[in-house]
């Protein structure tokens, strides 16, 4: 769960849950993962990409 509706978050993490909910919907969980490992650096292996693709 991104961002609960019964719990109280900051500002921050809800800007982040939505941006993340809009890349999702608009490129596939597979593509967002793609790319926000990618800015932070960090390899994704075979089993997240093919969990991804069920998961799309």
């Amino acid at each position: 769960m991104k961002c609960p509706k019964t719990e109280f978050v900051g500002l921050m993490r809800v800007v982040a849950a939505v941006c993340a909910s809009v890349a999702e919907f608009n490129e596939g969980i597979g593509m967002t993962i793609e790319r926000t490992f990618a800015l932070m650096a960090i390899p994704t292996g075979q089993q997240r990409k093919k969990s991804a693709r069920k998961a799309d």
